[in-house]
């Protein structure tokens, strides 16, 4: 009886060593690319060895442009970097500025409409303030240009903020755009 008991225990035995000879081939073909007869038992680690990921495509909400994103880095197709809000609001109200603050010219223009371009250049920083606001950046350059607008019928002083304003806009869009 004895006998009998040590002879199936040492079968067993055999039996999960060769089960696991089995297990190590199939791993080797597996990694080596060669199917085998256990290939249904193994079959996700097959797919998984052999599916190669795809880089995800999506797109910009804001500018339509396909994105590729690898790796947690986004990479821009077809089309160049597009300008943030806040820098086109920097540079739209820095130009108006520059052209008020000349001199001779802005003066005139505000004198000669009566006052439409002041009223303008108001509206204009107004707007670009609550954009770059919104976007967290700085604001100084539009508040100057709000009190050179205001007070922009007083020849020197005007010319003076409208001058201040013209600089500040043009450094926060240079560095905003880092260029």
């Amino acid at each position: 009886m004895k006998k009998n008991i040590n002879k199936l225990q040492s079968k067993n035995k055999s039996k999960s060593r060769v089960g696991i000879k089995q297990k190590s081939e199939s791993k080797i073909k597996l990694k080596s690319g060669v199917k085998d007869k256990h290939e249904s038992k193994n079959k996700k680690v097959i797919s998984k060895s052999k599916v190669k990921s795809k880089p995800k495509v999506r797109t910009n909400r804001k500018s339509g442009d396909r994105i590729k994103s690898k790796s947690k880095t986004k990479i821009e197709t077809n089309q160049q970097k597009r300008m943030s809000d806040a820098s086109m609001g920097y540079l739209v109200a820095g130009i108006f500025e520059a052209v008020m603050a000349m001199p001779i010219v802005g003066w005139s223009m505000g004198i000669s409409s009566v006052g439409f371009f002041w009223v303008a250049g108001l509206i204009i920083n107004i707007v670009v303030l609550t954009i770059v606001k919104r976007s967290k950046k700085s604001i100084s350059g539009n508040v100057v240009g709000i009190i050179a607008n205001i007070i922009g019928w007083v020849p020197i002083l005007g010319w003076f903020f409208h001058l201040i304003a013209t600089i500040l806009l043009f450094v926060f869009f240079f560095k905003e755009e880092r260029i």
